[in-house]
């Protein structure tokens, strides 16, 4: 487990010991889509919810971001569609 997410469900569980109610937002986003692939997002963000949710805690899941890139003709290219659909295409 990562560093920091412990550091982070520590936290959040002295919080929920406080009986003060915790939300928990979890995001990924652009950077993610350099060092994991897209399958890994919903296994990560499922694991990530159960463990949130077996402290007492309660997860919010917030949009990834994306890079901003242009097709030719001026429109928006959907970079983050295929990652939040758990595939990208060949």
């Amino acid at each position: 487990m990562n560093r920091f997410w412990s550091i982070s469900l520590a936290t959040i569980s002295g919080e929920v010991a406080k009986g003060r109610r915790t939300l928990v937002t979890i995001q990924f986003g652009h950077n993610d889509m350099k060092i994991a692939p897209p399958e890994s997002m919903g296994a990560n963000l499922t694991s990530m919810v159960q463990q949130v949710r077996a402290i007492g805690g309660e997860p919010v899941l917030v949009t990834s971001l994306t890079r901003r890139t242009f097709n030719s003709d001026g429109t928006i290219q959907d970079a983050l569609g295929p990652w939040a659909n758990g595939k990208v295409p060949p």
